[in-house]
């Protein structure tokens, strides 16, 4: 399974963002699950230094330039799970 964690501090962004996630892994047949951190206290547990950032099985793997272009975002979501999913076979 792979863990996302979306870090932001408006919801409607990580809404959205939990939503590209959705959208970006449609036909990957891959099991995930979505988090969405607010928790500053986290922010700084993990190293994050601007959001929205994205951390996939506890590596931050996006940050916020790359949240600016859907497309962008979702080919990177696709790429790093194909990475992913490689490695644990």
């Amino acid at each position: 399974m792979i863990r996302f964690k979306v870090f932001g501090v408006d919801p409607t962004d990580l809404s959205r963002f939990g939503k590209m996630i959705n959208e970006s892994m449609k036909g990957q047949n891959i099991a995930y699950d979505i988090e969405h951190v607010m928790d500053v206290d986290e922010f700084i547990q993990y190293g994050i230094t601007s959001i929205p950032s994205l951390i996939m099985h506890t590596e931050v793997k996006l940050e916020e330039r790359d949240f600016v272009d859907p497309e962008r975002f979702s080919q990177a979501v696709r790429d790093l799970t194909v990475k992913i999913k490689d490695r644990s076979l």
